[in-house]
């Protein structure tokens, strides 16, 4: 499989010189061998035979992508590829368009491909803590709730008026929330609903942007006043039999794995990120209040007064904070033992090169390799590579065709790799 998906990408090279079979099959296999000893052993005769039949071999051994950094393409979607998920395991990735498709991260095979038939294409997606369900919406205010196992789907429509599209979902291990800018449903795994509501105290200037779930009466929304050059934003913390004060912000927001702590640009005409964390006060073993309190602003990077913040983002050890800005990225280490800096590391894009923001908080992505040398970031179709160290950017990869929509790190294990989709219709697996 994997020589197939090299002599594939490289087809239209060998189908003008096929005599370059051996330098394509080096320059993108070379990643591979350090755990495949037939993939060593082919690129070996490679090497050594292969100037025999060609003189242009591989300087760096190692092709532009996508080439060597590549180890998968996926490619089955007949539309872009919106969103993708990896399960809590890391041995599974879902993907959607207008279909849901179910890839295999150790082989890159399809497993599972299911077409809902739904108009239009599906915005989000999101799968429950135990993997077994996952769920999307589409621009037509339909949602999907598909069973992981058995492929069996719900098409649920829209609950609420035609004039309230649905803007989020979120899904736990027996529950899915759908919300429009103004309410919100709960509904069973059968697809039924079981309750609508609407969030109290909360004026009409605020639309919900986003909801987090533990269960019906415990989540977090956060709000947005609706309009795009407005970039306030509001929290809302929801515990039964809690009033718990709300927290104004602006730009952007983010919290670790456990939402014991936040991180968000709380002052007025400042990108400087603060760092609160959820307090709650128990008196005789029962907890009668709660709030998020103010614990300290983060060190500040260049120019953060004028430069807008569109993104932050935990990584997936919650050891990273990493800041997405109109202009590069920012990266903050939180290892109390050996950090790479004290201060914010700020990661310049080149001149002619910017950040966009696709929704408020949500821009390009950026990762830390798992042996913290290296970032990694997707802007436009390409990957940007800075060493985090000097902070010098140290390279530009061709990654798609197409505009990147959405990068996400796995670095779990032995696995140091970034994964990219695209509206060119494919996933990309990068070493």
């Amino acid at each position: 499989m994997l020589v197939a998906d090299a002599l594939r990408l490289g087809g239209a090279i060998l189908g003008v010189y096929p005599n370059m079979l051996a330098a394509q099959l080096v320059g993108r296999l070379l990643p591979e061998i350090g755990g495949n000893p037939n993939i060593k052993m082919l690129l070996e005769a490679c090497d050594k035979s292969g100037p025999k039949d060609s003189a242009l071999i591989p300087l760096n051994h190692c092709l532009h992508t996508p080439g060597g950094p590549l180890k998968y393409s996926l490619e089955g979607h007949q539309f872009a590829v919106f969103g993708f998920c990896l399960t809590s395991d890391y041995r599974y990735m879902v993907s959607i368009s207008t279909r849901f498709i179910t890839w295999d991260l150790s082989t890159s095979d399809l497993t599972r491909d299911v077409n809902p038939g739904v108009e239009g294409i599906m915005q989000q997606l999101v799968l429950s803590p135990d993997n077994k369900w996952a769920a999307a919406y589409t621009n037509n205010s339909q949602s999907v709730l598909l069973n992981m196992l058995s492929s069996e789907f719900a098409i649920i429509d829209n609950p609420f008026e035609e004039t309230e599209p649905i803007t989020g979902l979120f899904l736990l291990n027996k529950n899915l929330f759908l919300h429009t800018k103004l309410r919100y449903a709960f509904y069973d795994m059968r697809g039924a609903l079981i309750e609508k509501h609407q969030l109290p105290d909360i004026t009409e200037e605020w639309e919900l942007l986003f909801m987090e779930f533990t269960s019906f009466t415990n989540f977090f929304a956060v709000l947005w006043s609706g309009q795009i050059n407005e970039t306030r934003l509001l929290l809302f913390t929801s515990r039964e039999g809690l009033t718990i004060p709300t927290v104004n912000m602006h730009s952007v927001i983010t919290m670790k794995k456990d939402r014991s702590r936040m991180y968000c640009c709380h002052q007025e005409d400042l990108y400087q990120v603060s760092e609160f964390e959820y307090h709650e006060t128990v008196e005789n073993d029962v907890v009668v209040g709660a709030e998020w309190r103010h614990v300290r602003d983060l060190p500040r990077y260049e120019n953060d007064v004028k430069e807008t913040a569109l993104q932050l983002k935990m990584d997936q050890n919650d050891r990273f904070l990493l800041a997405s800005t109109a202009n590069g990225f920012v990266v903050w280490d939180f290892d109390p033992e050996d950090p790479i800096s004290e201060e914010a590391i700020y990661l310049a894009l080149p001149h002619s090169v910017r950040n966009i923001s696709t929704k408020l908080t949500q821009s390009n992505s950026v990762m830390i390799s798992s042996k913290v040398d290296y970032a990694v970031a997707g802007v436009r179709k390409n990957l940007y590579v800075w060493s985090v160290k000097t902070k010098q950017l140290m390279k530009v990869l061709d990654a798609h065709f197409g505009r990147i929509m959405q990068l996400e790190a796995l670095t779990i294990g032995t696995w140091n790799s970034v994964i990219t989709s695209s509206i060119d219709r494919s996933v990309k697996f990068g070493t």
